[in-house]
This record gives C-alpha cells, structure tokens and sequence, in this order.
C-alpha cells in the first residue's frame, strides 16, 4: 500500500484497503482489521484528508487497545500524531509522537520509534527551536540505521537539510541534498509530488545563497557519499547544531534568520574542530564509560554501532586531552559527567 501511495496510485491502494478490511472483519481477523484502517490513514495523510486519517488511525488503535496489543497500539499512536503534524496541531503532536516514540521503545520497536522521532523534528523546526528539531532527527538517524531502516534515513536527511539550511550551513545542507539524489535517489523518487516540489524550492534556496558552482560540487559530493557515510555526516551536522544552540529564523518559510552558527561552513565536515568541549553524544558515551560499560554495552543502551561508539571515542580522547578508557572515566568523574542515582 506504501508503495501504491508513493508512486500515486491512491485510488489502487484504497481498493485494496477496503477489500482487506471487509475480509479481515468477515474472518474475525482484529489484527489484520487494525493494521488495514491504518494502512487507509497513509492514504488519507497522502491525499490531504486529515480527518479520515485521524479516524481511522484511532479506530486502528482502539482495536489494538482492545485485544491489550500493545506494540500495534503504539503504531496507531504513532500514526495519530504524524496526522496532528500534517494538521499543524503542533501541541497534539508533540504530546502523541512523544508518547509513540516511548511506547515503541518499550516494545523493542526501533523502526516505530525512529519514524516518531523524525516526524517530531518538524514540530520543533516549526517553532523555531532547531537545537530541539536535531535533537529529534538525531536520535531518528541513530535508530533507523541500527535497523536499517532506509525509508526513516532518507526522510531524516530531508530534515537536515532543512535544518543546515536554516542554520546558515548551506554547504552541508547542499550535500545532504545531493544524498538524497545519490543513494537514496529511490527514496526521492517515491515522495509524493508535493513534498519533492518543496524540496526543490528548498534546494535552489541553497543554491541562490552557494552559487552555482559550489552548489553542484557539494551536492556531488554528498551524492558520492555511501549511506552509512551520509548518516556520519547528518549526525555530525546535527550535533553541530546543538550543541552551538542553534539559531532561530524570523519568518515561517525561513528566508530571514536570526543569528547564525559562528563556524566556518568548511568545518561542518569535521565539526569537531568548531566546538570546545564534549559534544552531547560523546558526553553520554562518557557518562557510561566511567561506570565501566564496554563499547558494545554503550552501544546496546544508546543504540548506535559499536564502530559509532568507537568513532566518538577517538574524538572524545583527542579533545578532552586523555589516551586511556581510566582517564577518560576521571575526566567524567571530575567534572560532574555522571548519572545521579
């Protein structure tokens, strides 16, 4: 159904949804029965009928709710507050993706989970709070790529290049651009037509403010980029953005801004180089570091790859001035990078 939606074929998937929901209701079948409502809300949000997808996504949940399945209720809520974002309910949006992304969590549903935390990310974005929208497609980018989930990637590296274009990083946002066109061209070429066309405004935004010329070089580049690459990046990026409290832009299309991040766009490729100290992440890798977790513990818990650990690591070591996990704990210890009990 996904795909018929994604390549226009509206009409054929809500053929088929409507025949799966009168077979699953003949057969007794509740959970076939829930999952196809909710295949119909990916429809409607597709074609613009909010209040269909809003009903049908509680209806699917309500059935969940129901038989006390609580994974396929989460999925429901995860739905309901994809809808509250599409309606610029931003409230209702924060609260019900909030509660999918936990719930997800809980289940071990780490696909559900990065797909909440991508789609709140443009909750925040819309409030100006774009230290807050990194934070949310960070921790999507994270999840999705320990689940290979390449459907959440390419839409959490939608949501950075608008977050490195509303941030003044347009080198980086015109990377992330080419990213989409290179290996996850695919994914490009299934978003509905109205959402590829506000890409593209956002894209020759880059490219008014990069130039021609330096536009194409750097979306070649991040065309060039294998995905895994492409997600190092976006997660760099976005720690960048957090951790130098990002700025805030005036108008809601984002063409006036407010100030702007105080590095050299060149650096975005090694952002390590615009910050003092530890970054979010590495302080979290730290923190467990000093209560003697081993990399594949820390990475289990922060849900990352153990290769992802061993990177920040690097980084970390070189910055605070250490060369041994001992040192590392005491730096943690000495200035207050330990979890209360």
């Amino acid at each position: 159904v996904t795909g018929l939606v994604q390549h226009e074929h509206s009409d054929r998937a809500a053929a088929l949804c409507d025949e799966a929901i009168g077979l699953s209701v003949a057969i007794g079948h509740w959970w076939w029965h829930a999952m196809s409502l909710y295949s119909v809300t990916i429809i409607s949000q597709a074609d613009g009928d909010l209040e269909t997808a809003l009903q049908t996504a509680e209806d699917g949940r309500s059935i969940a709710v129901e038989h006390d399945d609580s994974r396929l209720a989460a999925i429901g809520t995860l739905l309901i507050g994809t809808t509250n974002m599409f309606s610029n309910r931003s409230h209702d949006a924060e609260v019900t993706l909030k509660a999918a992304y936990t719930a997800s969590l809980a289940e071990g549903d780490r696909r559900s989970a990065a797909f909440a935390a991508v789609s709140l990310s443009p909750v925040f974005w819309g409030r100006r709070e774009l230290a807050e929208a990194a934070r949310w497609t960070r921790d999507g980018l994270t999840l999705a790529q320990a689940v290979s989930e390449w459907r959440c990637v390419g839409l959490g590296l939608t949501n950075m290049t608008y977050l490195a274009e509303f941030s003044g990083l347009h080198a980086a946002a015109a990377r992330f651009y080419g990213a989409m066109r290179g290996d996850f061209e695919s994914f490009y070429r299934a978003m509905p037509p109205a959402e590829q066309r506000y890409v593209e405004r956002l894209a020759g935004r880059i490219r008014r403010a990069l130039g021609d010329a330096e536009f194409e070089a750097n979306a070649t580049a991040g065309a060039s980029l294998m995905q895994n690459l492409a997600i190092e990046e976006a997660l760099r990026v976005a720690d960048l953005i957090v951790e130098s409290n990002a700025p805030t832009f005036d108008d809601a299309s984002g063409a006036a801004y407010g100030r702007q991040l105080s590095v050299d766009d060149s650096t975005v490729a090694n952002p390590m180089r615009a910050l003092n100290g530890p970054t979010s992440r590495e302080a979290d890798i730290l923190v467990r570091v000093a209560e003697g977790l081993t990399n594949l513990e820390i990475a289990a818990e922060l849900y990352l790859s153990v290769a992802t650990v061993e990177r920040h690591l690097v980084n970390l070591y070189r910055k605070i001035g250490v060369r041994r996990r001992t040192e590392a704990a005491v730096y943690a210890v000495t200035h207050g990078l330990v979890r209360r009990s």
